[in-house]
């Protein structure tokens, strides 16, 4: 499985906190091309099939300044091999794997750092080998920022989605690198 993870160095001070003197009324909402996002490592999953599993998705202002993103994303699609997309629910909701913060705007300066997550567990044992009519090979994520409907941002991932009943969870955007637990 080949999964992409975006290296950040973030500044010493608190992760996401706005510019000096900004503050939310005065911040205009990021624009797609300003963020940039990345794909963590898969965690969770444990000795159980049952067991939830996971993706930390960092977004990185890479702008020449301030702005803020926040809610939900707008899209969490995953498709086959060829490029069909799976019929799934996305849950607004928290999990084992990631709690569920209170949705606001998160203020973004030059290379400040959030984050969401988003989690599935698998409803039924995952067979040693998965048919490709139930294998996810790609995830492709949308925030909500303006532009966001002409980018997308892609990742290849190996998710069983017949095994999770079609359902995956995410979390609100949050300040930092790491959802919270």
């Amino acid at each position: 499985m080949f999964v992409m993870f975006l290296a950040i160095v973030v500044p010493a001070t608190a992760p996401g906190a706005p510019a000096s003197g900004a503050t939310r009324a005065a911040v205009p909402r990021c624009r797609w091309g300003n963020l940039d996002l990345g794909l963590g490592e898969p965690t969770g999953g444990g000795l159980s099939s049952a067991s939830p599993r996971g993706y930390t998705v960092l977004v990185v202002n890479v702008g020449p300044t301030t702005c803020g993103v926040g809610g939900f994303p707008t899209q969490v699609e995953l498709s086959n091999p060829l490029g069909r997309p799976f019929h799934v629910s996305v849950r607004r909701r928290a999990t084992t794997l990631f709690a569920e913060p209170r949705a606001t705007t998160v203020i973004l300066g030059p290379g400040r750092v959030a984050s969401f997550g988003f989690s599935y567990s698998y409803r039924r044992p995952v067979p040693s080998s998965v048919s490709s009519s139930c294998l996810a090979s790609e995830l492709d994520v949308r925030l909500p920022a303006p532009g966001s409907a002409l980018y997308s941002d892609f990742w290849s991932v190996s998710i069983d989605v017949c095994a999770t009943s079609g359902v995956l969870e995410v979390t609100p955007l949050e300040r930092g690198a790491v959802p919270a637990p």
